[in-house]
């Protein structure tokens, strides 16, 4: 036959094709790996029998656990959606299999928080196998997000923060999930923004289970993931495990995403716990055993693998370690806790993990804080100024006590009677809270306080420090400030050496204004009034 001779023509001797080019070994074995998928696929479907799941297509298998089969299905009515769909395999080894996977449906059908995922539906196939729906979250597991992404130590501390958040929300649910790791923590990409989200309630226990629990854990039976297992779930199986055990496999999580790893010593014998290294020892170590992968862990976090060292050491070290303390009652008692002291961290707190040095605690201060901590050093130092001028004028501080002494008693009733019907207005602008009315209110006791002080400024200083009181706990900080500075000038004339109650007064308001309110104020006020008093 002509296609015979087609076929068999320049062939004979093992030739190609004239014309043909033959496939490489590379194209080939993606070829055979694509057939044997496909294959798989197929099989898979024959032997589940299934082309569709109540009101869902299966579309391909996503994964596979012990007792389920998680599949992206889609799904058509009332709306058109991707969804994840996890069904019970065939011919389930036990009524326990049964049960369990029954126990993670209830799990998550409690479950109502962004960072948690949700049963959108559930059922029963025809031939009695249970399922359920989940939103399908496109993303990776939250490590290989952040180094894709190659997040800094801030930002994975950020989406370690959520998780915490999670977490705590199951356990006040009821559900402890006794196997958090990294594959059970996926980033949804969805809303603009990176939501890490906890899945796989598959070995979750409750934390109070009914007495007909089909679910119960065997004693001793180990359940999770060795390199997030916490000791007391290593050593006496899953049943131990309660919500400080989620809190151990947490710190080993917050460590991977800090350095890499995760930094776990895997127990060599039954009788040996897991031990997680501090990050900083653990990138150091591998650092000068490893260094290219130091390098690329680091290189993922935008740092070098010695800076990475020295941003874990010290808070994030403490809080790792408590996380993963052997003794249970040593660690955060909840996930909320950890959340909590990471969110210090990140906001340049003092974490509950350590404590901190009075120093290093003025520091932090300083880094959160740097204006109102220069503001703050120039009121101490005018201050200390403030104390010297008083040493200085100690020769005449007797006679001008005295005079002080006359005048405020020949004022003192005086002061009383304003004082009286100043603090009623202010109560009255307080109470009400119309900022229009206060600042017509507060112009008015202005006018009055400066009136009086043409006849005795040492009476309109004190009212002067009352009014000032009213404005920092109404509306207008900058008008408190003017009032205090009008009035302080006129007290230092009459009292350079600061012995009057109008001064100590007039002090008291001027120091808390200076510190919490109006800085640029603060930053002519100060200088001025107490370079009249040291002049």
């Amino acid at each position: 036959m002509p296609g015979d001779d087609v076929t068999t023509s320049g062939a004979a001797d093992g030739a190609p094709t004239a014309g043909a080019t033959p496939p490489g070994d590379a194209t080939m074995a993606e070829l055979d790996r694509l057939l044997a998928s496909a294959g798989a696929e197929v099989q898979r479907g024959i032997a589940e029998g299934l082309g569709r799941v109540g009101r869902y297509a299966l579309v391909s298998v996503l994964g596979e656990g012990g007792f389920g089969t998680v599949w992206l299905a889609s799904q058509e009515e009332p709306v058109r959606r991707l969804v994840a769909l996890k069904l019970l395999r065939r011919d389930p080894s036990s009524e326990v299999v049964m049960a369990r996977f029954r126990a993670e449906r209830q799990a998550l059908a409690r479950m109502d928080h962004p960072n948690v995922a949700s049963v959108l539906d559930a059922g029963v196939t025809e031939d009695g196998r249970p399922w359920f729906a989940m939103p399908y979250i496109d993303g990776p597991p939250v490590t290989r997000h952040c180094d894709d992404g190659r997040l800094g130590v801030r930002e994975r501390v950020a989406l370690f923060a959520e998780v915490c958040d999670g977490v705590q929300h199951a356990h006040q649910k009821g559900v402890i999930h006794r196997d958090i790791k990294p594959g059970n923590v996926l980033v949804s990409l969805g809303s603009g923004r990176a939501t890490p989200k906890v899945i796989d309630f598959g070995v979750a226990k409750a934390l109070e289970p009914g007495d007909g629990d089909g679910a119960r854990t065997a004693e001793g039976q180990r359940l999770g993931t060795p390199q997030y297992m916490a000791p007391e779930q290593w050593l006496h199986g899953a049943s131990a495990a309660d919500a400080r055990s989620d809190v151990y496999a947490l710190g080993v999580l917050l460590a991977e995403l800090l350095v890499g790893g995760p930094p776990a010593a895997l127990p060599r014998t039954p009788l040996e716990v897991p031990n997680v290294l501090r990050p900083s020892s653990w990138i150091t170590s591998v650092a000068s055993e490893d260094p290219e992968r130091a390098s690329q862990a680091a290189a993922a976090r935008q740092v070098t693998p010695d800076a990475l060292a020295g941003q874990c050491r010290g808070d994030l070290d403490a809080i790792v370690a408590r996380a993963t303390a052997q003794d249970p009652s040593d660690r955060y008692a909840s996930a909320a806790a950890l959340g909590d002291d990471v969110r210090r961290w990140l906001d340049g707190l003092q974490v509950a993990a350590r404590a901190v040095r009075p120093v290093e605690r003025l520091a932090r201060l300083v880094r959160r804080h740097p204006r109102t901590a220069a503001v703050a050093c120039t009121s101490t130092l005018a201050l200390v100024a403030l104390g010297y001028s008083w040493m200085h004028a100690s020769t005449s501080a007797a006679r001008e006590r005295a005079a002080a002494a006359v005048a405020t008693e020949q004022s003192q009733r005086t002061f009383l009677l304003a004082k009286d019907m100043i603090s009623d207005l202010v109560a009255q602008q307080q109470v009400a809270r119309n900022p229009a009315a206060a600042v017509e209110a507060f112009g008015r006791i202005e006018r009055l306080v400066d009136r009086i002080a043409d006849d005795d400024p040492m009476v309109a200083g004190r009212l002067a420090a009352v009014v000032a009181d009213g404005y920092a706990d109404a509306w207008d900080r900058r008008a408190a400030f003017e009032l205090v500075d009008r009035s302080l000038r006129r007290v230092v004339a009459i009292d350079p050496a600061g012995e009057s109650e109008a001064f100590h007064e007039l002090a008291r308001p001027w120091q808390r204004l200076m510190l919490r309110g109006d800085r640029v104020g603060a930053g002519s006020l100060g200088p001025t009034v107490f370079a009249d008093v040291a002049g």
